[in-house]
């Protein structure tokens, strides 16, 4: 990582900061059940603590917070600039940054590994990408180690513009019906210049067979609720989707 001053940290609204790369808004703050239970459980897990796609570093540094060590990734290495400025100075030698495109840039041995939380990212990708994301989780993870994924769903008021299309193709058994390729373009206009042009979006029925299919026992999936959200994108509680995953 550079020894240059890192970008400022924009500021946030309502809870949710612009991140640098055009990859939507973090949440500035720990609120959800996966991301709590992923916090309690790196402590105890079999293996290292990986947070992917920690922008700004919110579950990394409540990890941080409880002394136990922690990597954190991210495809902008200036979101890890602003985290290991953002980290106690004392609580540093814990916090291993590495940055890159998950799962093809990350050295992650085999075995390595005992909790993961991957939480806003997934739906970003590809099918295939998923598929090998899932597949690359299990091959990291040490027996026991919980992957704890979050997802936003298509529940979405800012892009009720593909619900008919999710509908129809989910009524006629697509076995990707969330995948999107214009988001950019059906997204409401305010948030355009935040978002990639795809995006794939999932839930109940499409998110957790990803896990099973690879191998791995699903201990829980359920809706998340994002009533923080701005009116422009919240919709009706169902807004983001959270599974956690073992190996067994």
């Amino acid at each position: 990582m550079s020894d240059a001053a890192p970008h400022p940290m924009p500021d946030a609204r309502d809870g949710l900061v612009s991140t640098l790369n055009q990859t939507g808004l973090a949440i500035e703050h720990v609120d959800d059940e996966y991301t709590k239970a992923f916090i309690e459980f790196a402590g105890q897990a079999p293996g290292q603590a990986l947070e992917i796609g920690t922008a700004f570093g919110a579950a990394s540094l409540q990890v941080l917070k409880r002394n136990v060590p922690i990597i954190a990734n991210d495809i902008e290495p200036r979101h890890l600039e602003i985290l290991r400025e953002r980290t106690p100075p004392a609580l540093r030698p814990l916090l291993r940054l590495m940055p890159g495109r998950f799962p093809d840039e990350l050295d992650l041995p085999p075995g390595s590994l005992g909790a993961v939380l991957i939480s806003r990212v997934m739906h970003y990708m590809m099918p295939r990408e998923i598929e090998a994301a899932v597949a690359r989780l299990w091959s990291a993870l040490a027996p026991g180690g919980k992957v704890f994924a979050v997802v936003d769903t298509v529940y979405l008021r800012s892009i009720q513009a593909f619900m008919p299309v999710y509908r129809e193709r989910k009524a006629r058994g697509d076995v990707w019906p969330g995948w999107c390729e214009n988001f950019r373009e059906i997204v409401v206009p305010e948030y355009r210049a935040l978002v990639p042009e795809s995006a794939h979006f999932l839930d109940e029925d499409t998110f957790p067979p990803f896990f099973s299919r690879a191998g791995f026992r699903i201990e829980r999936s359920s809706f998340i609720p994002r009533p923080y959200y701005p009116d422009a994108i919240r919709l009706d509680g169902r807004e983001s989707f959270g599974v956690i995953a073992v190996r067994p």
